[in-house]
C-alpha cells in the first residue's frame, strides 16, 4: 500500500507574467545587497548564476522561482567578475581584473576574449611619455585606476560601472556599440541615477526602465557598510528613481486562492515567493511514519516545480532539492536523524548520472564569520555521510552561505530560527557542448 504524503501545489497559473514588473538582477531581496546575490540575464528567462567560481545558468520566471540549474563550463571559463551581458546572438561580454572584454560563441565553442577599446577607460604606455618612468620597465608603471565592472547589454547598447574621469565614484555609463565592435564615447547617464554615491550592477528591463544598486544615503533602508540597496528608475534626469523594494510591493498582484493538488487535504495557503513555498510545506503536520522517503514516489507528486512535499520529518523536498534542517549550534546529528540521511542518500541515488550542490546555512544569531565556518561544517558533514554511504566525492560540491541567505529575516521565535538553519542538497545538470541554454 502506497504511504499517505501530503504535496502542496503552490504555483498560481496567469500570475507569472503579471509578475514580469518584478524583473530586475536580484531576486526576492532589494535592499542591503551585496554583488554576490546579482544575476546575470541572458533573455526573459534564462539567468547566470555565480556560485565561488563556477557559473551555472538557469531558469526563473521572476516570481522568485529559479530552478533547471546547468554548470556552464565556457561560462566559467571566461573568469569573468560579476556580470555577464549577452547580446542574443553570439557575444557576450564581461570584465576582468577592471577590463572591458567580449567573446563570441560559435558552434557550441567560445573564442578568445577581445578587449574592447572603450575611450577613457583604458590606459596607454603613450600616457608616461616624457616622464621619469619612460625610463624604467613597463613592468613597474602604475597600474590603471580605472575599473570597469558588471555590463548589461540593451538595444546594440552596453551600460556598465566604471569611475571615469567625470564620475562622482562609481557611476554607470553607456557605449553604442556598431556593426564592427567598435565602442563609442561612453555617455554618464542622468543625475537621477548618477549620485554622489557609487552605482552599480545596471540592469535593462524590457520597459526600458533602469534597475541599478546604490549606496547613497537613503533614511528609509539601515544598509550596512559596503553593501547596496536596489532602485528602479528611467534616465531622463526627470523621475527619481524608486527603491525596488517599494515598487515590488506596489506592483504585487495578490495571490488568488485556489485549489491545490494534494494526496490529504491540508488548510488553503498563499504563496509568491520561494521562502512562502518552503514555510508552508514546513506548516504541514502529520505522523512521521506516514512520510514518503522514495525519491521515486516523491517525484510523481512533483506536477509543478513549485511543489513542495514534506519528504521526512527534517527534509523538505523540491523537484530538484532536498532541504535538510538543523539543530541550534549544531553540525552534528545524532542516530535519530538516520531516516533523513536515507531520504537525502535515496534522492542522490534517484540521479545516478548528475551532480549535486550541498549548501550550508545558519540562521542569523551569533558571530557571522563563526556562521560562516559553521554553514560549511554543516555542509562538509553532509559530504561525509554522503561519501560513507558509496556516493564519489566527484559529484559532489560544497558550499556555505553563513546567514546571507535567510529563510526568515529577523526570525524571532525558536520555531523561525530553526527553519534558517539547514542545508541545501540541489541537483546540477550539467549543460552538453557546453550551451548555455
Amino acid at each position: 500500500m502506497k504511504k499517505t504524503t501530503i504535496a502542496i501545489l503552490l504555483s498560481v497559473p496567469g500570475i507569472c507574467n503579471a509578475l514580469e514588473s518584478l524583473e530586475c538582477n536580484f531576486i526576492d531581496k532589494f535592499t542591503n545587497v551585496t554583488g554576490y546575490e546579482a544575476v546575470s540575464h541572458l533573455n526573459d528567462s534564462t539567468i547566470v548564476i555565480r556560485r565561488n567560481d563556477s557559473l551555472f545558468v538557469a531558469k526563473t520566471d521572476y516570481n522568485g522561482s529559479i530552478y533547471d540549474y546547468n554548470y556552464n563550463e565556457a561560462l566559467t571559463n571566461l573568469k569573468a567578475e560579476g556580470q555577464i551581458a549577452y547580446n542574443g546572438k553570439d557575444t557576450y561580454y564581461f570584465t576582468n581584473n577592471g577590463k572591458l572584454y567580449s567573446a563570441k560563441m560559435v558552434k557550441g565553442q567560445m573564442g578568445e576574449k577581445v578587449l574592447l577599446e572603450v575611450p577613457g577607460t583604458t590606459v596607454k604606455r603613450e600616457k608616461y611619455n616624457h616622464t621619469a618612468l619612460v625610463y624604467c620597465s613597463w613592468h613597474y608603471m602604475p597600474d590603471d585606476t580605472i575599473r570597469v565592472s558588471n555590463p548589461a547589454f540593451s538595444k546594440n547598447t552596453l551600460y556598465f560601472s566604471a569611475n571615469l574621469k567625470d564620475s562622482k565614484g562609481r557611476d554607470i555609463y553607456s557605449t553604442q556599440i556598431s556593426n564592427n565592435g567598435k565602442c563609442s564615447q561612453p555617455k554618464r547617464l542622468g543625475k537621477n541615477i548618477n549620485s554622489n554615491g557609487d552605482e552599480d550592477y545596471p540592469h535593462i528591463r524590457k520597459d526600458g526602465q533602469i534597475t541599478f544598486c546604490s549606496n547613497r544615503q537613503n533614511p528609509e533602508t539601515n544598509t550596512e557598510k559596503g553593501n547596496f540597496d536596489v532602485y528602479i528608475g528611467k534616465n531622463n534626469n526627470k523621475s527619481t528613481p524608486e527603491l525596488m523594494r517599494d515598487f515590488v510591493e506596489r506592483n504585487r498582484i495578490p495571490v488568488v486562492e485556489e485549489e491545490r493538488t494534494a494526496l490529504q487535504e491540508t488548510d488553503t495557503a498563499k504563496a509568491d515567493n520561494n521562502n512562502d513555498k518552503l514555510l508552508n510545506a514546513l506548516k504541514t503536520v502529520t505522523d512521521s511514519s506516514t512520510y514518503t522517503t522514495s525519491a521515486k514516489e516523491l517525484s510523481d507528486m512533483f506536477s509543478s516545480k513549485d511543489t513542495m512535499v514534506m519528504a521526512t520529518e527534517h527534509v523538505v523536498a523540491g523537484k530538484d532539492l532536498r532541504i535538510f534542517y538543523f539543530d541550534l549550534n549544531s553540525d552534528q546529528l545524532s542516530a535519530k536523524y538516520k531516516k533523513d540521511i536515507e531520504a537525502i542518500i535515496d534522492f542522490i541515488n534517484y540521479y545516478p548520472d548528475n551532480s549535486f550542490q550541498i549548501i550550508g546555512h545558519t540562521d542569523e544569531r551569533g558571530d557571522e564569520n563563526y556562521n560562516e565556518d559553521l554553514s560549511i561544517r554543516r555542509a562538509q558533514f553532509i559530504e561525509r555521510e554522503l561519501i560513507k554511504a558509496g556516493i564519489s566525492r566527484d559529484r559532489l560540491e560544497v558550499f556555505g552561505y553563513g546567514e546571507r541567505k535567510l529563510i526568515i529575516e529577523n526570525a524571532k521565535t525558536e520555531d523561525e530560527h530553526q527553519k534558517n538553519r539547514r542545508v541545501e542538497i540541489l541537483k546540477i545538470n550539467k549543460t552538453e557542448n557546453n550551451e548555455t541554454y
